[in-house]
């Protein structure tokens, strides 16, 4: 895990759900590689015409048991039968 650049700011966490009809898989991680490799393979899993979205995400302060956002989110879908994965960044 790459350093903080301000120490004052949250460990970023990246969180992952496949969105649409028949979609059931989610996750999170501390590393945006895995995420984003683990938000693929359920993609490719999920019924046609599924999205995702990937978040960076972080736990406030207060120390609250709650994802503050902190980041853009992120959306991918499969480009077509071979299983590539696009994202719209």
């Amino acid at each position: 895990m790459a350093a903080r650049s301000r120490p004052w700011e949250p460990d970023p966490i990246y969180t992952w759900d496949v969105i649409g009809d028949g979609a059931s898989e989610a996750g999170v991680s501390r590393d945006r590689d895995k995420a984003r490799d683990a938000a693929q393979t359920a993609l490719r899993r999920a019924p046609k015409g599924c999205v995702v979205v990937m978040r960076r995400v972080a736990f406030p302060p207060s120390g609250r048991n709650v994802y503050m956002p902190i980041g853009r989110e992120v959306l991918g879908w499969l480009a077509d039968e071979d299983g590539a994965v696009l994202w719209a960044e």
